[in-house]
């Protein structure tokens, strides 16, 4: 299928986002510490200004990229299901395997209860089946939805918490709301393209307020939803999560697209061919880089007890190294290219 030269850029700084954003998990909550690292406010911030709308950019890329292929020829929902089981379910179950296998050893793999979480995406894997019901979700909504009023109603779906639905089927329901709106900015890329720098740097003082505020409210221990025992204010608090999140992310994916789509024409001969690159191994930089990553915190750790300020940096470049050149030799073979 024919490349999107601004897909291609956005994807290659959104992959980078990812690894570094997992590069900084232990100092913003999100993996545990090690034991020879040290809390740092500037990784802290770091990771979570990384974090802050890159999955959302994500999902709205592909929207995106989908529309586009819906523009070139008609898809039907067999063809469209049998190419995403493939794409999305295979690679999920195979590198949840794999991790399963590095992480606990073969015995894990006769637990039914992990096997379970393995079907639904293991670890960071969750995007992946996440992502498979938002093209089958999407399909159906240009097939059979159309509507003024369709936006308000995924931004509702969108802040409604939907706790226990299997497969990640409850996460697709928040991130559906940016996978339609990478097709409408797919139809409307021309206007982006005229959304002048002044209203770009306003946007972003905005969402730059926005994050420091939803980070700080998120951040306290009262607005943790794994730690409320009360169902009711468990939803409460998912609720509110779900909101800010909206908001602040879905501002700051805006900001992306606008800018990399202004700066398209600018992106020129080895500069491109280097971010078409590695944006054609996205997928396997996004599969593997989590397990390098705990392999190197988890299991390497000595290795950087004389460069502490250093570790998550050195994760993150020897990180996305490796798994570029992974992918690059996984894709190119003909037996394992299913993988990435």
């Amino acid at each position: 299928m024919e490349r999107l030269k601004e897909i291609d850029i956005i994807r290659t700084f959104v992959i980078i986002l990812l690894v570094l954003y997992h590069a900084l998990a232990p100092y913003c909550g999100g993996w545990d510490m090690p034991s020879y690292a040290q809390p740092n406010e500037g990784f802290y911030w770091g990771g979570k200004l990384a974090y802050s709308g890159m999955l959302e950019t994500f999902v709205l890329i592909s929207g995106y990229v989908f529309a586009f292929s819906l523009q070139k020829k008609v898809i039907s929902f067999r063809l469209l299901l049998a190419g995403k089981l493939k794409r999305l379910f295979v690679p999920c179950m195979c590198w949840g395997i794999i991790m399963t296998l590095i992480f606990f050893g073969p015995s894990k793999l006769l637990n039914l209860e992990h096997f379970w979480k393995i079907i639904g995406g293991y670890g960071h894997l969750w995007f992946l089946p996440m992502l498979f019901w938002c093209f089958l979700m999407e399909y159906g909504i240009q097939h059979c939805l159309k509507g003024r009023n369709l936006m308000l109603v995924l931004m509702i779906i969108a802040i409604l918490p939907w706790p226990g639905i299997p497969f990640r089927f409850n996460q697709s329901l928040y991130y559906l709301l940016f996978f339609h709106l990478g097709g409408i900015f797919f139809r409307n890329r021309e206007r982006l393209r005229t959304v002048n720098w002044s209203t770009i740097c306003i946007l972003s003082a905005v969402y730059m307020g926005l994050f420091i505020a939803v980070t700080l409210v998120l951040g306290m221990d009262g607005m943790r939803p794994e730690l409320a025992s009360d169902l009711k204010v468990k939803v409460l608090i998912l609720f509110v999560h779900h909101t800010l999140k909206m908001v602040s992310y879905g501002l700051v994916t805006i900001i992306y697209v606008a800018v990399f789509i202004k700066l398209e024409d600018r992106c020129n001969g080895k500069l491109y061919t280097v971010c078409r690159s590695i944006a054609m191994n996205s997928m396997g930089i996004y599969v593997m880089q989590e397990i390098v990553l705990r392999l190197i915190y988890y299991r390497m750790g000595g290795v950087f007890l004389y460069t502490k300020e250093l570790t998550p940096l050195v994760a993150f470049v020897g990180t996305f190294i490796v798994c570029y050149v992974s992918s690059v030799i996984i894709a190119g073979c003909k037996y394992t290219k299913f993988l990435c």
